[in-house]
């Protein structure tokens, strides 16, 4: 039995699933650490029983590659420095693997979706924060800790591109849910750092194919059309890749952790 946990920065979800396929079981806030762990543990020996389980999980931040240690997620402060794979991997006596959330959605699509048969395949997800994946030759790149396109500086001094637009970024600017913003010019500003951010991405990587998701995609009229020409507007050194939204939809972080589970170690 292969069985993926995706931890969101506000839910946890946890499936079992093969093949690009997943069959939800459960979803639950995400809290501070033990408390998260306790309800993971509990809730991956109700979905795995007497069988023989593997598991395979998401984080939405950096993991040392080396220790497999988190680092420093933004939105998930008592996370950091957690050793995840051993607590989890000694709690469940299960195999156990942990990986970067946006890259197992880049692997999910590229295998599954949209990104099927394109090479490279960068992923970004537009949601409580922002992450990035890559995906070239087959493989997640890893480097030392894993990319982290939020993190980088798109206007000023300490301003990165998820302290301005990701869903929490937006609430601390403007004190609004993002849907509140939608269609004013301070929505045209967030897609405008959106835009630069995807374009450095896409000169530094040269992906085939740019696939977005995230919750604050959703309203795809209102995101995609005028997202896609800023970036065209400022790409000038080659022409605009494809840029598509995941064909997995929500399930495409969850479905890469249950193909994390299925691989050889």
């Amino acid at each position: 039995m292969n069985i993926g946990i995706d931890i969101g920065g506000t839910h946890t979800r946890i499936a079992t699933g093969n093949l690009g396929k997943v069959d939800k079981k459960f979803d639950f806030p995400t809290l501070e650490f033990k408390e998260t762990l306790r309800e993971i543990v509990s809730r991956v020996r109700e979905v795995a029983g007497d069988q023989k389980a593997q598991v395979g999980v998401a984080i939405p931040g950096p993991i040392e590659t080396k220790t497999g240690l988190l680092r420093a997620l933004p939105n998930l402060p008592t996370w950091r420095d957690q050793p995840l794979r051993e607590i989890l991997s000694q709690e469940l006596d299960l195999e156990v693997k942990v990986e970067h959330d946006a890259s197992l959605a880049a692997l999910a699509e590229s295998l599954y979706g949209s990104g099927k048969e394109k090479d490279p395949v960068l992923y970004y997800t537009v949601s409580t924060g922002i992450g990035t994946g890559l995906v070239a030759g087959g493989q997640i790149y890893k480097g030392v800790y894993n990319p982290e396109g939020g993190q980088q500086i798109v206007t000023g001094v300490n301003k990165n591109l998820e302290k301005l637009s990701s869903g929490t970024g937006l609430k601390e600017l403007y004190g609004k849910d993002p849907a509140e913003i939608v269609g004013t010019p301070d929505w045209d500003k967030v897609l405008e750092r959106l835009a630069r951010g995807i374009t450095n991405s896409i000169v530094h990587f040269s992906p085939e194919v740019v696939i977005i998701g995230g919750g604050l995609t959703t309203n795809k009229e209102a995101f995609f059309e005028p997202l896609v020409e800023k970036i065209r507007d400022f790409l000038t050194i080659y022409p605009l890749p494809l840029i598509a939204i995941p064909a997995l939809g929500a399930d495409s972080t969850l479905v890469g952790a249950v193909e994390l589970a299925s691989q050889d170690s």
